[in-house]
């Protein structure tokens, strides 16, 4: 609950609480139909729906659900178009022998002997395929994106024809999903409530009233700081005065500022 004039007086609001590098920001958001739920709503399913569609654009290494009986778990939306055998991802010092599946959304492999030894890498998070020369031979190089830790991922496909129609068709689903992508979200414009609808563009914008009250002790103490630190009328190194008030020797005062105005402050 915040306080708020426009509604007049308390009401629910929406706090988003985000997170950059160091640095922490909250926003706070009220809706004017004060009656309807739909900010609050909208927001927790899109929450909702960002969070279980995560295998659309995340990088999983060693997923326990990738694999389910021998055959990899489609998501929505999702279409195998290839499927080979016997290749290997060289992650490893010795490589690994395993499965290699190209879909509409993502590249996938695991591992023949244990499944549970995979890795997804969804185009979302691909940032070049190529074919490059490693110690195992020719191979295909999928490349990921700063979000995904700029990783390359390496698989050695045999024989080199194989490996070129390969690579070709990657390339080609890569493009396609960038044109059109595919994040497992279906959403739906229209409005359930056609009355509501037209309540909400009928309410015209108004800024909220919002009166900002000043502490005046923490404003006099503030503004005597940054005098300071601007080094304003006396330096750091200024030489103390006798103080008749308080038969002390005092470090100068900044101009426009009384004692009293000082000790109001620490007083409280």
């Amino acid at each position: 609950m915040v306080k708020s004039k426009l509604h007049g007086g308390d009401t629910k609001a929406l706090v988003l609480t985000c997170k950059s590098k160091k640095s922490s920001y909250s926003f706070i958001f009220t809706y004017l139909v004060s009656s309807s739920p739909r900010l609050f709503n909208s927001v927790q399913m899109i929450l909702r729906a960002y969070d279980s569609t995560r295998q659309y654009r995340d990088l999983r290494v060693r997923s326990p659900n990738l694999i389910t009986n021998d055959a990899l778990t489609i998501l929505p939306h999702e279409e195998v178009y290839d499927q080979l055998d016997g290749v290997w991802n060289l992650s490893g010092d010795k490589g690994e022998l395993g499965v290699f599946i190209s879909t509409n959304v993502r590249n996938v492999w695991y591992s023949s002997i244990d499944p549970k030894f995979n890795v997804s890498i969804p185009f979302y998070v691909t940032s070049t395929i190529t074919i490059k020369k490693s110690k195992f031979g020719q191979a295909l190089v999928v490349k990921t994106t700063a979000t995904a830790n700029s990783l390359s991922i390496g698989f050695r496909i045999d024989p080199k024809e194989k490996l070129e129609k390969t690579h070709r068709r990657i390339n080609r689903l890569f493009r396609l999903f960038h044109s059109a992508p595919i994040y497992g979200v279906d959403f739906d414009r229209s409005f359930e409530d056609e009355e509501e609808m037209n309540t909400i563009h009928a309410v015209p914008f108004q800024d909220d009233d919002i009166e900002i009250t000043h502490d005046q002790q923490q404003d006099i103490l503030a503004a005597y700081v940054e005098g300071k630190l601007r080094g304003d009328d006396n330096g750091s190194d200024a030489i103390p005065v006798y103080n008749e008030e308080l038969g002390l020797a005092v470090e100068p005062l900044q101009e426009g500022f009384t004692l009293s105005d000082l000790l109001e402050i620490s007083h409280d």
